[in-house]
């Protein structure tokens, strides 16, 4: 369940249209799997609806398991991998999802404003929004036919096409993930190594790295490497309030590096290098 401290319910279940419960993840930002288990168990929900990743930790769940279990439970399953399609190969058929809810603009590295939802064929869905579709005009309704029954109105096919060019881009440049690997690590350790206090993560993980400087502010934190050293970090909550309760970093939140197939060595060396002066300035003033 949600922390009691903070109450985050979506418009639909103010409206008592739907009931909402939250799953607990660990320190690490994974979710809980007996937790999962037991709530599925005892709820027995009629969708579930799984983070492929956290967007604050970057740790990645195993939705092989969770999503397949859910659904030998008679649930409808939905994979967020909003934070992992581009970066990681994704099998809507393997991970158990009969849907897949997406961003363009992340790892795609297309542009804001795209996103898709694969629906697995003979899953019915009511349109949230209707509207005209340009196909079927002699229907009164939505048309039945996928994807034009989610379709409403007129896309916005100029971010569409660049979302094309950048997947087309991306058959040719693959995501160097070792590499990626490798300077996650770097940063992380380096940062543990001059006392940070890092959200450490084992095992399966996106390039991401969150973690506290003690004694500073955060904001002032994010500022200070923005404008002084052109250093890019988010602060605080990452649209994400829940997960802090959780990863110990409540009720401020963290400071987080995400790395790109375009980050080299030589940013995250600078990154460590200025964060050092930094704590060192700190301890002497």
């Amino acid at each position: 369940m949600s922390p009691n401290h903070y109450k985050c319910l979506p418009r639909s279940e103010k409206k008592e249209k739907i009931k909402i419960q939250i799953i607990p993840c660990d320190t690490q930002g994974r979710v809980i799997e007996e937790k999962w288990t037991r709530a599925i168990d005892q709820l027995s929900p009629r969708l579930v609806i799984l983070n492929h990743a956290s967007n604050v930790t970057g740790a990645v769940n195993n939705p092989g398991k969770l999503l397949k279990d859910a659904q030998k439970k008679g649930c409808l399953t939905l994979l967020d991998a909003s934070q992992t399609l581009g970066l990681l190969e994704i099998d809507a058929a393997e991970t158990g999802a009969d849907m897949v809810a997406f961003t363009g603009h992340k790892y795609l590295l297309g542009p804001p404003g795209t996103g898709g939802l694969f629906v697995k064929e003979g899953i019915e869905i009511e349109p949230v929004f209707v509207g005209g579709t340009g196909i079927r005009s002699d229907l009164k309704e939505m048309p039945p036919e996928m994807p034009g029954r989610l379709e409403p109105g007129t896309p916005g096919i100029p971010l569409f096409a660049g979302l094309l060019h950048s997947l087309n881009w991306q058959k040719e440049h693959p995501v160097p993930l070792k590499e990626l690997e490798t300077l996650t690590t770097t940063l992380e350790q380096g940062l543990v190594e001059m006392g940070a206090q890092v959200i450490k993560v084992e095992n399966h993980r996106t390039p991401i790295v969150s973690f506290c400087l003690p004694g500073w502010d955060l904001e002032e934190t994010g500022y200070i490497l923005d404008k002084s050293f052109n250093i890019l970090c988010r602060t605080g909550l990452h649209c994400a309030p829940l997960i802090h309760t959780y990863i110990g970093t409540a009720p401020e939140g963290s400071i987080r590096f995400s790395l790109s197939r375009f980050t080299g060595r030589e940013e995250v060396d600078y990154t460590l290098e200025t964060i050092k002066t930094l704590m060192k300035a700190n301890d002497a003033g």
